[in-house]
């Protein structure tokens, strides 16, 4: 007796420990079917971003965010988490269960720590069971604010230095600046200019008035002339504390490639109208990479395929083409075709030549011995595409002599021939042997 109630002791330990092995695991939503959740739950959150917009230094402004579950699947808010200066998110409601259909708000709060433009996210973890096992997935939100100062208006700019980087002799680059007011009281702007050889600006509308916070977006342009690094400054002038800001502008210009055809000329010789002869042809760049913008054609019978505009060569390489001739009429058409690119000479021809020709005439010559049967006043000639017939007629009258011409027949096709004799009581003898006649093509 004694021994079978330390069993028992024992046996009840085992299901305490069991018990407590399972305590730590996270709390998951009711209702799991563990044997068909194959997938990954589906959460979205409400709103998908989150813009505090303007909020002073030191203040706190906080949005509440929604984390609904979409889907089937149960699943557990376990761990959240932000980054950026300033953001932060409640936790007092973690974990949260989510079975299907259900939602948690989470606060989300924004306190600047300084004037201008932040953003960050708000990072979420899921638990969920999949075949049985634990799992865990992600998701996050896009978080974004502006500090306003308290303080005088002052102009601050993004980003703080522009760098074209390698531009092409001939062409312009456009990027966007901004300025904004990290100050307290509005800032009215009077100048932007931009100095350097190849900067100018685009898009400026003066004088501008910036609220506290507010922001200004304009396009500063590289365009080079000459080859090797530029530098240059782009000035804003205004009443703000710091009147004059000053962003540094860099960049540097390569030399236009060269941009050749080959061969320079395509003959094509005769070619049946309403039929197509195609050659090939490569365009090649040299000296830096051109990109080919547009192929035109003086004559609407020579035709471009295999090149995909803009197309960039690089240097050093090529780019195979088609030209493809389809006369529409008969005679001699001549004409180029007109390759405009980025390089330094454009745009570049090639010459065409080639001439439209009737398709030919065919026909079938036939002749045949004469009949040695009595009375025989004339015979038949009969067509068919295969052998073994059926075989049509082909003259309206008999045919007294023993030659005919067939002019019906198409090129590329195959004709058996027989001949009949009819005598003077219209009787008609059987077939003479099929003969085979295959029309040239075209």
């Amino acid at each position: 007796m004694t021994n079978h109630f330390q069993a028992r002791s024992i046996r009840i330990c085992c299901m305490a420990a069991l018990g407590l092995m399972t305590y730590g695991t996270p709390l998951l939503a009711t209702g799991q079917n563990y044997q068909s959740k194959w997938t990954s739950p589906t959460v979205g959150a409400s709103p998908s971003a989150v813009n505090f917009g303007s909020v002073s230094v030191g203040n706190l402004q906080t949005q509440a965010v929604v984390i609904t579950n979409t889907g089937s699947i149960a699943c557990t808010l376990s761990k959240t988490a932000t980054s950026g200066s300033g953001f932060t998110v409640g936790a007092s409601s973690l974990p949260a269960n989510l079975s299907a259909g259900q939602s948690v708000s989470l606060p989300v709060s924004f306190s600047p720590q300084a004037a201008g433009s932040v953003s960050g996210t708000l990072s979420l973890t899921f638990k969920y069971y999949k075949r049985r096992n634990l799992a865990s997935m992600g998701m996050t939100v896009p978080l974004s604010g502006s500090g306003i100062g308290t303080g005088a208006g002052s102009v601050v700019p993004n980003p703080t230095a522009l760098n074209f980087g390698t531009v092409q002799l001939g062409s312009s680059k456009s990027v966007a600046q901004s300025i904004s007011n990290s100050g307290g009281t509005s800032v009215t702007v009077s100048q932007i200019t931009a100095s350097g050889v190849g900067f100018g600006t685009s898009g400026v509308a003066l004088p501008v008035t910036l609220s506290p916070g507010q922001s200004y977006t304009f396009n500063v342009t590289f365009n080079p002339t000459t080859s090797g690094s530029a530098s240059g400054n782009l000035a804003v002038l205004s009443n703000a504390t710091n009147s004059t800001l000053n962003v540094q502008l860099s960049g540097a210009a390569a030399s236009q490639g060269q941009l050749s055809v080959a061969p320079g000329s395509l003959s094509f010789g005769s070619v049946i109208v309403g039929k197509s002869l195609s050659q090939a042809a490569s365009l090649a760049a040299t000296g830096n990479s051109v990109t080919v913008s547009s192929i035109g054609t003086s004559d609407p019978e020579f035709t471009v395929s295999g090149v995909s505009l803009p197309q960039t060569i690089a240097a050093g390489t090529s780019a195979s083409f088609t030209v493809t001739f389809t006369p529409q009429v008969t005679g001699s058409a001549t004409g180029n075709l007109a390759f405009a690119s980025d390089a330094a000479t454009s745009p570049i021809t090639m010459g065409f030549s080639g001439s439209g020709t009737a398709a030919p005439q065919h026909s079938v010559s036939l002749n045949w011995n004469q009949s040695s049967s009595a009375n025989v006043v004339g015979y038949n000639i009969y067509r068919s595409g295969v052998s073994s017939g059926p075989y049509a007629k082909l003259n309206s009258a008999l045919d007294v002599g023993t030659t005919g011409t067939d002019n019906t027949v198409l090129a590329g096709q195959t004709y058996y021939y027989v001949v009949t004799a009819v005598d003077s009581a219209n009787s008609e003898s059987g077939y003479s042997a099929p003969v085979g006649v295959l029309v040239p093509s075209p």
